[in-house]
């Protein structure tokens, strides 16, 4: 990402909206949306030192 000070990964993202993840710019910096168990799933990538992916759209 060139130009963003900040991410920030939110896992409120309800299974209903039809996205994987939603990713938009806020203020000067990366919002992405995900689902609860994503963010589970990010955690413990991060937990592990392990690659993750996130693929935004439906």
């Amino acid at each position: 990402v060139t130009g963003a000070s900040f991410v920030v990964f939110n896992g409120a993202l309800k299974a209903s909206s039809g996205f994987l993840a939603k990713s938009s710019i806020v203020e000067d910096g990366l919002m992405v949306q995900i689902t609860p168990e994503t963010m589970e799933s990010l955690r413990q990538a991060l937990r592990d030192k392990k690659d993750f992916k996130i693929t935004c759209g439906k």
